[in-house]
């Protein structure tokens, strides 16, 4: 679970049970630290040569890396039956991502995506997400980030067009022949090692 204080600010329709996160100041170090994260830009329509490209940045992309700059985050009471103050604290948390601008994080590929999800809000052109699995807003704001990277990861990966059998073999191939040639200096250096102490 995250360590944060979140800012809670009052919503602008003046709900006095609403309440919106002030996502700049919420996870600063995690926005910082990933501002590298930006989707390459791949050619259109998809060929199979970009896709070692977008795999290895869908490889790198997680929840945590999401930079929260991008998206507003808003927490109201949760509906429905529930224990002792479950409908009585602005606990369920409302993820909204604008898709224009686009975020940098977001492949540029999967935004047709997107917009034939269920998350889409036609609207306002954005990716709405809920979470009300627990009482708690920073448990929520955590699980909403991870179905946002859930459904832009699937979208992402949808499209790819598979990397030809050949091409597979040759890259498993070129792996295989740098790990035997590691495993080969590897033990070249310890028998030096070994020779240099039994020198001494």
């Amino acid at each position: 679970m995250s360590n944060f204080s979140p800012q809670l600010l009052r919503s602008q329709s003046g709900s006095p049970h609403h309440y919106r996160l002030g996502l700049r100041a919420f996870h600063t170090s995690v926005s910082v630290r990933f501002t590298s994260h930006i989707a390459p830009v791949l050619p259109h329509p998809l060929t199979h040569e970009s896709t070692p490209t977008a795999f290895e940045y869908l490889d790198s992309l997680t929840p945590e890396s999401i930079p929260h700059s991008t998206c507003v985050v808003e927490f109201s009471r949760s509906s429905g039956p529930g224990g002792q103050n479950v409908n009585k604290l602005n606990t369920k948390a409302t993820l909204r991502m604008s898709l224009k601008p686009l975020p940098s994080w977001v492949p540029a590929w999967c935004v047709d995506g997107l917009r034939s999800s269920k998350e889409y809000a036609a609207s306002s052109n954005s990716i709405v997400i809920q979470s009300s699995a627990t009482r708690s807003q920073a448990s929520n704001t955590d699980d909403c980030f991870r179905k946002l990277h859930a459904l832009v990861n699937h979208h992402s990966r949808s499209v790819l067009v598979p990397i030809p059998d050949e091409e597979k073999k040759k890259r498993i191939s070129d792996l295989e022949r740098k790990e035997a040639a590691r495993r080969r200096i590897m033990k070249e250096r310890q028998k030096s090692k070994k020779a240099g102490r039994r020198g001494e």
